[in-house]
């Protein structure tokens, strides 16, 4: 009961994040969700930890398929380097961030 209770609760902190962004809440939540779905099938890391990630990606101005990269980037980091999933993903926003000043210099 308690996974589910957390579970409602960071669905719902997805939903305002992507409805304070302007984003299609309804669209999205259904492709975020079945994306999370799809992570916990294939790995250790449960759907609302998915979602939680997904949020901060929204929160960081990630949206769609980016969000959904720079999650798997995460997790990818978080299994070679066994580190912690939420600083493994800001170390995948942090590296982008820099290389694309790189890029574009």
């Amino acid at each position: 009961v308690k996974a589910f209770d957390n579970q409602i609760k960071v669905q719902k902190q997805l939903e305002v994040a992507l409805e304070a962004n302007g984003r299609q809440v309804k669209a999205l939540m259904q492709d975020y969700t079945s994306f999370a779905k799809g992570i916990q099938a294939t790995t250790t890391i449960g759907d609302e930890a998915v979602l939680g990630m997904l949020k901060m990606a929204e929160s960081m101005g990630l949206t769609g398929e980016s969000a959904k990269t720079a999650v798997k980037e995460a997790i990818g980091m978080q299994e070679a380097f066994e580190i912690y999933i939420c600083f493994s993903f800001r170390r995948c926003d942090n590296a982008k961030k820099i290389y694309s000043k790189f890029k574009r210099n």
